[in-house]
């Protein structure tokens, strides 16, 4: 049990774990609001469920019961935090590029250094070393920053186009559009204005 709270607490703070604790704690709680109900109005459960296993009943209260409380604990995160969606993103990834003649983890594999600049001063510029892990989680000095979303590839044009998420929250970044010029190179802008040159160093 110790280990158990130990667990919750360390996850608590992530974007994603934070909502699927909550959801099985709404699930939990709807058990307990449902169970409550039934034995103020004193339903006979035991007797209920073995008519439901028993007979030919389509549709029982014990298997409402069981339904609501699957459907509460799994699909209110999901939805909540759009993590359905957000898994699908990430699993179709490597697969949609893989089809298109290019398996994009193993190009953006290794250590590359982007360069961004922006011709509005108020906008600054600098350099940054990236490194991608699984094609599509983008680290910052060892740090996981973005997640690569809503990602296209055109083999034709060699024109690379994602969206960066950010991690923490899960919200928009900027979409960046990207020409592969060899194995260790891109370039290309962002809809933020800024100039891109990915360079891989090793």
């Amino acid at each position: 049990m110790k280990k158990i709270f130990k667990w919750v607490k360390d996850n608590w703070e992530d974007p994603v774990w934070s909502k699927v604790i909550a959801g099985i704690i709404l699930g939990i709680l709807a058990a307990i609001g449902t169970l409550a109900v039934t034995l103020c109005k004193k339903i006979p459960i035991a007797d209920l469920y073995e008519k439901a296993t028993s007979s030919y009943i389509k549709i029982s209260f014990f298997e409402i019961l069981i339904a609501v409380v699957v459907l509460l604990t799994f699909l209110i995160p999901a939805f909540s935090m759009d993590f359905i969606r957000f898994q699908l993103k990430r699993g179709k990834v490597s697969d949609k590029l893989k089809s298109q003649g290019i398996n994009l983890e193993q190009f953006l594999r290794g250590q590359w250094l982007l360069t961004y600049t922006n011709p509005n001063p108020a906008f600054s510029s600098g350099n940054e070393s990236v490194t991608f892990v699984n094609g599509n989680q983008y680290f910052i000095r060892g740090q996981l920053s973005f997640i690569m979303t809503d990602i296209d590839f055109n083999s034709n044009k060699k024109e690379l186009v994602w969206t960066k998420t950010i991690y923490a929250n899960n919200k928009k970044h900027a979409t960046e559009t990207l020409k592969i010029v060899d194995d260790n190179i891109m370039e290309g802008t962002d809809d933020l204005g800024y100039t891109l040159k990915y360079i891989k160093t090793n």
